[in-house]
């Protein structure tokens, strides 16, 4: 009793030193990401202005305690590769529809007037739907697909990804850019240093616009 007593009341303690806005937050918006490596000697001019190499999906964000839960999501349609008789088109892999995104949990610090600089770790996740509605419940890679069968080892092989951003307050608005990568294959059981490495070749540069409700 007396444990539970001194644990509640640092935690009182910690909430009444943190500034409002700090306590609880909530906010969602629209993040756009560029879908080649921005660091890439190979990424030309031609590709940054082209809005093939862009996607735009949903992004809402949760502030708890100075505890930062981001979440994202994109969808985008299956790989055409060709048609039918009857005009229907045959998709990669059979695959119509995907679902994408990530969830990120972490914490930002003020580096400057009315802005933030944040890191985050969590995963990828997505679904795809097939042509015949079967969905494909997938965490970290693409491959690693959710089967009754095999939970154990889809557990064992969801792989950890970073998110380091840079968040420019304006009132209730929140302006941002972002860059995510997943490590080199660290998972529940690889977390070794070269595992957590970053794989700085398949990173990739977000933008973020947001509304604060709260």
């Amino acid at each position: 009793m007396r444990k539970t007593t001194i644990i509640l009341a640092m935690i009182l303690s910690f909430a009444i030193h943190l500034p409002a806005g700090d306590l609880f937050s909530f906010g969602f918006g629209r993040v756009t990401l560029f879908q080649e490596d921005p660091f890439s000697p190979e990424t030309i001019y031609a590709h940054w202005v082209d809005a093939r190499n862009y996607i735009t999906g949903s992004e809402a964000r949760l502030n708890l305690f100075g505890l930062e839960i981001d979440g994202y999501l994109f969808q985008a349609q299956g790989e055409i590769t060709d048609v039918t008789d009857q005009g229907r088109p045959v998709y990669k892999d059979d695959i119509s529809n995907r679902y994408f995104g990530g969830l990120m949990v972490g914490t930002s610090t003020e580096v400057a007037s009315f802005t933030r600089l944040g890191l985050g770790v969590g995963t990828s996740l997505g679904v795809d739907v097939g042509l015949d509605r079967e969905l494909f419940f997938w965490v970290g890679e693409r491959q690693n697909i959710y089967c009754d069968e095999s939970q154990l080892e889809f557990f064992q092989n969801i792989q950890l990804e970073y998110r380091m951003k840079m968040d420019l307050y304006l009132g209730h608005f929140i302006l941002g850019v972002n860059y995510q990568v997943p490590s080199v294959g660290a998972n529940i059981l690889a977390i070794t240093k070269e595992a957590l490495q970053p794989d700085w070749n398949r990173g990739r540069l977000g933008f973020t616009l947001l509304s604060r409700l709260f």
